[in-house]
C-alpha cells in the first residue's frame, strides 16, 4: 500500500492541493476514469503525446486530463503531467514529467513489495481460458487478474501497480505485445510460475514462422528465478525448445499433456454428451476426478495446466478442481445451442470466438466426439483462419487430412483460402461457398431433426461470424 507522501517521494513530483492529505492511503490505480470510484484510488492521467511516444504511433485513447469531469469527487489522487484547474472538489494532484514512466515506477515498487505468488500466462491460444479457470478455482481467495481480455504492455504496468492491494494471488495474462522487441514485461513481472499454453499459427502476418512465435512467447520465461516454476504444454509445437529455454533460468520445468507426462499422469479422459470427465493422478498418487462442461480438447488441456499450477501452490487440488464443473468458457467457445422448429431439434456448436490451426483441429475433434449422440445430419461449416499472411493457403491445407477423417455427413467451407485446396479433399460431400448468403441457405436446408452443426472460424477478415449470428434466428423462424 502507498500513501500520497510515499508516491510523491517515489515519483519525485510536484504535489498540488495535497498538503493536508500526505498520510492518505492509496492502494489502487487506473488510467481510465470510468473505473475510478474510490478515494483510495489514484487516477493516472496520460496525455495523448505520451501514449504516442510509448506506442510509437498515433493514439486513439482520449487525453487523460480531458477524461476528468470537473465534478469528480471519488478519487484519492490524480497523477498528471499537467495540473487540472477548476475542479469542483479539492483533489491532490501529483505533477510528473511522464505519466507512463510514473506508472512503471509505481509498478516496479509494488512488485518489489509483493510477496505472494504471481502467475504469468501466455500462449498463441488458451491463455485467457487458463487464466479464467484459475480465477474460478481461486474464487474464495483475494485474486488480482486481468480485466476482461486486456493483456498488453500498458495493462501489465497498471496491474503491477494494483499489486499494492496485496492480493493472495496475482494472475497476469500476457500477450505477445507485452514481451516483444519493444520490451519484455516478464523482466518486471518476475513470475513465480510461468505458464505457456500453446504455440500455433497466429501472428503470421507479422511474424514469419511458428518457431519465431515460440521465441517471442518464450520471453515470458526470462523473468523466472531459480526458485520459480515453468509449466509448459507438451502437446504444442516447439515444446522442446520452450523447455530448454526455461531450463536456462530454473530447474523446475514441468510439462502437461493429454497423453500424460512424467510431471502429471492422466488416468482417463472421456467425452460424453456435452461434457468431459477427466481423472488425473496427483503428486501423492491419489486419483482426482473432475468434470468440465465443454467438449474442447483445448479446454481440457488448459485445465491440466490449472491442476499443475494448484499443485505448485500447494493448495487443495481435489476440492478446487471441482469448482470447474460449473465453469463456463467464453461465449462462442464450443458453445452448445439447442434450437427447435417445425423440423425438430437442431444442435449448434458455435466456436466462432477465434481460430488458429490447433483450435480448428480441436473443434473438429470435439464435433466428432458428439456425432454418435445425434441421428440427424452431421455438418461441419468452417470459415477461414485469419492473420496468416502469405502462408494462409499452406496452413489451411493442413486441415485437409483431419477434415477427410471427420465423421461429418457434409462439410461446408467459406472464404478464399479454401477455394483451391478443396479440390484436394477426399471427403465424399464437400462444398465451397463464396459468400455468407449461400452458406446460410445450405445450412438451413441441411438442418433436420436431431441434426448437429459445427460453426468455426476466425472473427476478423471473414463474414463467417455473421453466419453464426444469423443462423439461429433463421432456423427458429422456419414456418
Amino acid at each position: 500500500m502507498f500513501t500520497i507522501a510515499s508516491l510523491n517521494y517515489l515519483l519525485n513530483g510536484r504535489l498540488i492541493d495535497g498538503e493536508n492529505a500526505m498520510a492518505k492511503s492509496i492502494n489502487d490505480f487506473e488510467y481510465n476514469i470510468n473505473y475510478v470510484n474510490s478515494k483510495s484510488t489514484a487516477y493516472i492521467s496520460i496525455k495523448n503525446k505520451t501514449w504516442e511516444k510509448f506506442h510509437g504511433r498515433k493514439s486513439k485513447i482520449r487525453d487523460g486530463n480531458l477524461q476528468v469531469p470537473t465534478s469528480i469527487e471519488h478519487v484519492g489522487l490524480i497523477i498528471t503531467e499537467e495540473y487540472i484547474p477548476n475542479l469542483k472538489h479539492k483533489i491532490p494532484q501529483l505533477i510528473v514529467r511522464d505519466s507512463i514512466e510514473a506508472m512503471k515506477e509505481i509498478g516496479l515498487k509494488a512488485r518489489l513489495n509483493y510477496k505472494n505468488p504471481l502467475i504469468a500466462i501466455t500462449g498463441s491460444m488458451g491463455k485467457s481460458s487458463t487464466r479464467l479457470m484459475l480465477e474460478q478455482t481461486l474464487e474464495d481467495y483475494k485474486v488480482l487478474a486481468n480485466r476482461n481480455n486486456s493483456n498488453t504492455r500498458p495493462v501489465i504496468l497498471l496491474n503491477m501497480c494494483k499489486l499494492a492491494k496485496n492480493p493472495d494471488f496475482a494472475l497476469f495474462e500476457v500477450s505477445i505485445n507485452a514481451i516483444n522487441n519493444r520490451g519484455n514485461m516478464s523482466l518486471y513481472l518476475l513470475p513465480d510460475i510461468a505458464i505457456i499454453t500453446g504455440i500455433g499459427a497466429a501472428h503470421l502476418s507479422t511474424i514469419p514462422s511458428t518457431k519465431e512465435v515460440a521465441k517471442y512467447k518464450s520471453r515470458l520465461l526470462d523473468g523466472l528465478s531459480s526458485d520459480a516454476t515453468a509449466i509448459i504444454n507438451a502437446d504444442t509445437e516447439h515444446h522442446e525448445f520452450l523447455a530448454e529455454r526455461a531450463k536456462m533460468n530454473t530447474s523446475k520445468v514441468k510439462q502437461y499433456s493429454l497423453n500424460g507426462t512424467e510431471s502429471l499422469k492422466l488416468k482417463s479422459l472421456e467425452y460424453k454428451k456435452g461434457i468431459t470427465e477427466i481423472a488425473v493422478e496427483d503428486s501423492a498418487n491419489h486419483t482426482i476426478t473432475y468434470q468440465l462442461q465443454t467438449l474442447s480438447e483445448g479446454m481440457v488441456s488448459n485445465a491440466l495446466a490449472v491442476f499443475m499450477t494448484l499443485q505448485e501452490l500447494r493448495l487443495d487440488v481435489s476440492n478446487l478442481m471441482m469448482k470447474l464443473s460449473h465453469f463456463n468458457p467464453f461465449k462462442k467457445v464450443l458453445e452448445i445451442k439447442e434450437l427447435r422448429n417445425k423440423k425438430g431439434k437442431i444442435t449448434l456448436i458455435d466456436d466462432t470466438h477465434n481460430a488458429s490451426l490447433p483450435a480448428m483441429i480441436n473443434a473438429i475433434s470435439a464435433f466428432d466426439s458428439q456425432v454418435k449422440y445425434y441421428s440427424g445430419n452431421k455438418v461441419i461449416a468452417l470459415g477461414q483462419i485469419s492473420d496468416l499472411g502469405a502462408r494462409s493457403e499452406d496452413i489451411h491445407k493442413q486441415l485437409l487430412q483431419r477434415l477427410d477423417a471427420s465423421k461429418a455427413d457434409k462439410i461446408l467451407l467459406m472464404d478464399e483460402p479454401y477455394r483451391n485446396i478443396i479440390k484436394e479433399m477426399n471427403h465424399d460431400n464437400v462444398e465451397w461457398f463464396e459468400d455468407k448468403t449461400q452458406m446460410l441457405q445450405a445450412l438451413v436446408e441441411l438442418s433436420n431433426d436431431d441434426s448437429l452443426i459445427l460453426l468455426k472460424s476466425s472473427v476478423t477478415n471473414t463474414k463467417f461470424p455473421e453466419v453464426a449470428n444469423e443462423l439461429p434466428n433463421q432456423l427458429t423462424n422456419i414456418q
